[in-house]
């Protein structure tokens, strides 16, 4: 068994902590969020940074260095420092296979019908079993007539695959390629249904919305508060709220094919020496030195990718997702960690395993949602 207590247990474990040291910070800063509904209502998901512009429609996403640089629509225009990034989720019915090599390969090929030199180097590992190679594509229209630097990468996504082209005037730079990296790992997709073994063969759309709500007093007197969908269920005791998307879910240990829990607890600013860090640290450090307690060993391993920056409205959040091993069982696990009032939300989701992905978007959502009002001597 693989119970989702042990999670939970864990993360009260690490406030009595003496000895921690905080990772590194990461480099890259990807403050903003944009959303693509594709034709069939799936959900993609990237962050990028905020001196970028964007557009979206249903094919996915164009971003670059200016408005004006992404009004032009043609990456053989450029000049000087000028790009252009187009993202698109490949679903598992539009790609050839389910192999990197099959699809990127699938990617370049396209890719070389639309110019009329297209010349890469040797694929290498890029992320999570994902593919990416570099080089160079040459338009000679005379309109056009000019040889731009690429980058071309994929990486699996859900059921499909994440796709990203890159063009620039210029030679491709090393800060170029970390922040489509983090770009990509900051990737969700969110499919248009999802179908359980319970539910007869219906598939109902996650929702976005998040009408109901509960709240937990905890032993000072602050109150913890989360929305989440509507159908699902909660409890709360002592400070800390458990939601899940069934009753079923929400008393078992382990979830099944469909399921999805969650549980939030609060961590107040003035324990955060508890665990190595200052009053002043931020999400994404509370975040890491979290990550680096849960892989110190036991009985249960985590696997856990780099943080992604989270919004939060006027706060900050951080967000990682990987998967937690033990007892011949594997979960799937999302661990969030958001500012709030006087200190810090911890949030764990867990799901079968290759089943969470779908639920990102809402799981950021619910995260979001979370609130902490301190007690207040005489009120």
């Amino acid at each position: 068994m693989l119970p989702r207590r042990l999670l939970i247990g864990l993360m009260f474990l690490l406030f009595s902590l003496l000895m921690v040291w905080p990772a590194a910070a990461q480099d890259t800063d990807l403050p903003l969020t944009a959303t693509s509904t594709d034709a069939q209502g799936g959900k993609l998901l990237l962050s990028f940074p905020d001196e970028w512009a964007a557009f979206a429609d249903e094919s996915g996403f164009r971003f670059s260095d200016s408005a004006e640089t992404l009004n032009t629509f043609d990456p053989y225009t450029l000049e000087g420092d000028a790009f252009v990034l187009e993202v698109a989720y490949l679903s598992a019915s539009e790609v050839n296979g389910t192999e990197a090599d099959a699809v990127l390969n699938q990617v370049l090929d396209e890719l070389a019908a639309e110019v009329d030199k297209l010349t890469t180097g040797a694929a290498e590992p890029f992320l999570d079993e994902g593919l990416l190679t570099t080089g160079e594509a040459e338009s000679g229209a005379e309109r056009t007539a000019a040889t731009v630097s690429i980058i071309v990468a994929v990486r699996p996504l859900g059921e499909g695959y994440l796709q990203l082209v890159f063009y620039k005037a210029q030679e491709v730079l090393d800060d170029d390629l970390a922040v489509l990296t983090e770009m990509a790992r900051s990737a969700a997709y969110v499919a248009p249904a999802v179908l359980t073994e319970n539910n007869q063969g219906e598939q109902p759309s996650i929702s976005l919305d998040l009408p109901q709500s509960i709240s937990s007093t905890d032993a000072s007197g602050g109150v913890l508060s989360v929305s989440y969908p509507e159908n699902w269920v909660a409890s709360e005791a002592q400070g800390t709220i458990n939601i899940a998307d069934s009753e079923e879910t929400l008393g078992t240990d382990t979830p099944g094919v469909g399921q999805i829990f969650g549980s939030i607890l609060f961590l107040p600013s003035d324990l955060l020496s508890g665990i190595n860090l200052s009053q002043n640290a931020t999400p994404e450090e509370v975040l890491r030195t979290f990550v680096s307690l849960l892989g110190e060993g036991g009985e249960t391993s985590f696997d856990l990718d780099e943080p992604q920056n989270l919004e939060n409205g006027d706060f900050g959040g951080a967000l990682a997702t990987g998967t937690a091993e033990g007892g011949g069982q594997t979960l799937a696990i999302s661990l969030v960690v958001v500012e709030v009032e006087a200190g810090f939300a911890l949030l764990i989701f867990g799901s079968a395993e290759g089943e969470l992905s779908q639920y990102d978007t809402l799981i950021r959502a619910i995260s979001n949602s979370v609130t902490y009002e301190p007690f207040v001597t005489g009120s």
